[in-house]
């Protein structure tokens, strides 16, 4: 029975020798993997935050109104975008005016560089 004892304190201090010399180890590995996800996390994080800093910017703009802002800024007449929406030259007029009303821009150029701003802060 003594021989057995024995054996059983011997594998049982092996057994927790080995634990405690793997545990530092896998726990660097987790908290790594941990750091990692984080970071990844953060990235996500801060790029939502961005496009919904940009999303805030043009919330006084309707869904329409940002089209119509997004084909100014590729250089489109307002025939042109009135032909691009399906929509009337004069309604084209309309939504420019209130888009320039809205961000407090003067002309059509402020209105595309306007928009090129917000696009280059949020990449």
């Amino acid at each position: 029975m003594d021989r057995l004892d024995s054996l059983i304190s011997n594998y049982l201090s092996f057994f927790l020798i080995s634990i405690f010399c793997a545990y530092p180890s896998i726990l660097l590995e987790r908290l790594e993997k941990s750091k990692q996800e984080t970071m990844q996390v953060k990235d996500e994080l801060e790029q939502a935050h961005k496009e919904l800093e940009m999303a805030y910017r043009l919330v006084p703009l309707s869904a329409r109104e940002i089209n119509v802002l997004s084909l100014i800024s590729k250089g489109k007449s307002n025939k042109g975008i009135a032909d691009s929406l399906f929509l009337t030259e004069s309604t084209i007029k309309t939504h420019v005016s209130s888009i320039l009303n809205k961000l407090n821009l003067q002309s059509r150029d402020e209105a595309a560089t306007y928009l090129h701003q917000e696009n280059g802060s949020k990449k």
